[in-house]
């Protein structure tokens, strides 16, 4: 099981996208373009979506940064 870092949406328009023959097989070379095409766009709206200001910046590092910093006993 490759993660190639997709979401669930960008995997699926892969498979739906993604040409096969009549038993059902997929080409590699014809999934490569495909999955590019995907993370240019996955690219692009990461970058849009990307904190402008200094505020939204500490806002999506605390966020990030608290899913791992929870205090536990063997913190200690």
């Amino acid at each position: 099981d490759a993660d190639l870092g997709l979401t669930r949406k960008e995997t699926n328009l892969v498979l739906f996208d993604t040409p096969s023959d009549e038993s059902g097989r997929v080409a590699y070379g014809d999934v490569i373009p495909i999955v590019f095409d995907v993370l240019v766009h996955a690219a692009a709206n990461d970058l849009l979506d990307m904190p402008r200001t200094e505020d939204q910046i500490e806002i999506v590092l605390t966020r990030a940064l608290s899913r791992y910093s929870q205090p536990t006993s063997s913190n200690y």
